[in-house]
Order: C-alpha cells, then sequence, then structure tokens
C-alpha cells in the first residue's frame, strides 16, 4: 500500500512525474523539497501531480513556486496536473494560475503534450481489430487493441447496422487506447446507430477511454457500463 504521506517521483517519457503527498506542513516540507530537487537538471520537465492535495497550504505553495523559479531558471518547463476544483480555485486566487499551467487531470495533460501522444502511438505496434457477432436480438461488437490514426481502423464502421437489430453492445474491455480521430469514428457510428433507432451501449472501457469519452462527450450518447451483465440489463430495460 503507498504511503500517501511520501512524495513519489517517477520518470513518465521525456517528463519527470512528481505525485505530492497529502500534507505537506512544517515538518515535512524540507525533505520533500529536497527530493525534488534532487532529480533537477537543465530542460528538465516536471508534472506536479496534486491527486492527494484537498487544499494548498503555505507550505506546499512555497514548495511548488521555489521549485518552479529553480526549474525555469535551468531551461525547464512545469505543470500542474489532476488539480482539484478547489485547488484550483486556491491558486487562481493567489494568481499562481500565471505562473503555472493547470489541467485537471493526466489525459487533459497528455492531450495537450503532442509529444507524448506521439511517443504512446509509436510503442510497440499493437492492431486494432473490430469483431461483431449476432445472437438473436443483439448485436456484441468487440473492439481490441489501439484504435489509432496509427492502425487501420477500417474494420469499424457503420456495415455492423442491420435494421433487424436495435440492440448494439460495444465491448471495450480490450481495447487498450483510443486518440481523439478515432473516438470521432466512434462518436460517428454511434449517432448513425442512434439515428436509425438503434440503442447502443458499452461497457468494460478503462479509465483512460472513460475520461476520453467524458472529454469529447461520448457518453452522453453511448452509455458506459462497468460490465456486460449491467449493460444488457441496461438494452433489456430500454427495450421494454
Amino acid at each position: 500500500m503507498v504511503d500517501g504521506s511520501k512524495v513519489i517521483i517517477e520518470e513518465r517519457l521525456d517528463y519527470w512525474w512528481i505525485i505530492l503527498p497529502y500534507k505537506i506542513d512544517m515538518e515535512n516540507h524540507q525533505q520533500v523539497e529536497q527530493e525534488i530537487k534532487s532529480i533537477i537538471k537543465s530542460k528538465i520537465k516536471v508534472v506536479f501531480d496534486l491527486q492527494r492535495i484537498g487544499y494548498l497550504y503555505s507550505s506546499a505553495i512555497g514548495i511548488l513556486i521555489r521549485s518552479r523559479n529553480h526549474i525555469v531558471k535551468q531551461g525547464g518547463a512545469v505543470w500542474l496536473v489532476n488539480v482539484t476544483k478547489k485547488c484550483q480555485e486556491n491558486i487562481v486566487s493567489m494568481k499562481l494560475d500565471t505562473l503555472f499551467p493547470i489541467f485537471s487531470s493526466d489525459l487533459i495533460f497528455e492531450l495537450s503534450q503532442d509529444s507524448i501522444w506521439e511517443k504512446k502511438l509509436t510503442e510497440k505496434s499493437v492492431p486494432f481489430l473490430c469483431v461483431h457477432t449476432i445472437e438473436k436480438d443483439m448485436c456484441y461488437i468487440n473492439l481490441s487493441g489501439r484504435m489509432t490514426s496509427t492502425n487501420d481502423c477500417t474494420s469499424f464502421n457503420f456495415s455492423v447496422y442491420s435494421k433487424d437489430i436495435s440492440s448494439y453492445l460495444f465491448d471495450l474491455t480490450a481495447l487498450e487506447m483510443i486518440d481523439s480521430h478515432s473516438a470521432f469514428l466512434l462518436l460517428t457510428v454511434i449517432m448513425e446507430l442512434k439515428n436509425k433507432g438503434a440503442m447502443p451501449v458499452a461497457f468494460g472501457a478503462n479509465d483512460v477511454i472513460r475520461e476520453l469519452c467524458t472529454l469529447l462527450g461520448i457518453d452522453e450518447h453511448l452509455k458506459l457500463y462497468k460490465t456486460k451483465k449491467s449493460a444488457i440489463l441496461a438494452l433489456k430495460r430500454q427495450n421494454k
């Protein structure tokens, strides 16, 4: 179990990712700051992750400002991610948003950084596959691999539609990644199905895909469920 009182420092691609402890006060601020300074080099890119912080007190603010100034002097850059609404209000009230680019989640930050997505998309190639089967009055559509512009996604198209079927169940449990281009392709197919009077639902999406669906408004048209059972029950309720 991770100790929430400890700072976590990870190297993610070209970025140092620093997850700050839930509490920074007079007792631990020097140790936290020392650990941060130990990884600062020239032209470094540092992401401060505030996921465990509910409110920024003076000790944490001091560390962020001093670290930011030191990193910028070295030719580096700093970002804040997973910033809660309360923390953001705190930051804005002190005009610290003029010093730090702020992002509410990992995903939104990563989407803003082309270099991250380029590296993610060129990691070991995982092909995309779409398989659909029809059982009774339901069409099962299984999406797997990486649904990205660097892969062949032609197997996913509106040809899955049948006028004799009104229920479409998308299995996303094996879908590792989807980029914004392919997300709009997914949305296009979903809207085509709905325009034909069909009812599509999905289950098994990982956290990153679920967050992207929310960010792009896909979940307004494609209801996401955690399990296959809950998704099928929802379809049955809609068909009544």
